[in-house]
């Protein structure tokens, strides 16, 4: 028996994990491969730059955070699959194929795709963090053995409070309205009405 219930839990388990490409992403792909027995990690990232999303997760997984990793389990790379797509887009912006893998093969989700530049312009930020979380948790129904999801959100999301509470905050401005609005601007017009 395992020592542990949490070491039980992903054992033999496919985790899918969007953001794996930032600094939270990578963190936890390291912590999952080095302490857990997880069947898969399935990774979404973009394509950018003229880089495939496979030659990005290359990149991931070849920083330093990965070299000890990498010494006492030089395999681990075969547990980790890049996907290419976008959270921003229906579906995630999956192929076909991609898409039904991960319906049928994955069980534990991670979302820590975000964007936490402070001067980012509204509409992008709202995009990634908003509209990107809500497509996720739509595709997340999809999912047929699905266990778990865990969203980690940006950073700030109460700003206008002194001290927070681990408890469900109301808003007057409800994520529709904000969507409605933003649905009217440009780019450009959101990015002048973005403080700065």
């Amino acid at each position: 028996m395992s020592p542990s219930k949490i070491l039980d839990f992903y054992e033999n388990q496919s985790v899918f994990i969007t953001g794996g490409a930032g600094f939270i992403g990578k963190v936890l792909i390291e912590k999952l491969l080095r302490s857990t027995k997880v069947a898969t990690i399935y990774v979404l990232i973009r394509a950018k730059k003229d880089k495939k999303p496979s030659a990005r997760l290359d990149e991931i997984l070849n920083c330093a955070l990965f070299d000890k990793l990498r010494e006492e389990h030089p395999d681990c790379k075969n547990r980790v699959t890049a996907i290419s797509g976008d959270c921003t887009q229906g579906n995630l912006g999956l192929a076909l194929e991609d898409r039904q893998e991960l319906i049928s093969k994955t069980n534990i989700v991670f979302h820590v795709a975000a964007t936490v530049g402070f001067n980012e312009n509204i509409k992008s930020a709202y995009d990634v963090n908003v509209k990107g979380t809500k497509i996720v948790l739509e595709f997340c129904k999809k999912i047929e053995n699905l266990k778990s999801v865990v969203h980690t959100s940006t950073a700030y999301v109460q700003s206008h409070l002194d001290t927070l509470d681990e408890v469900i905050y109301d808003h007057p401005l409800h994520y529709e309205q904000a969507e409605s609005m933003l649905e009217r601007l440009s780019l450009e017009e959101a990015f002048r009405r973005t403080p700065r």
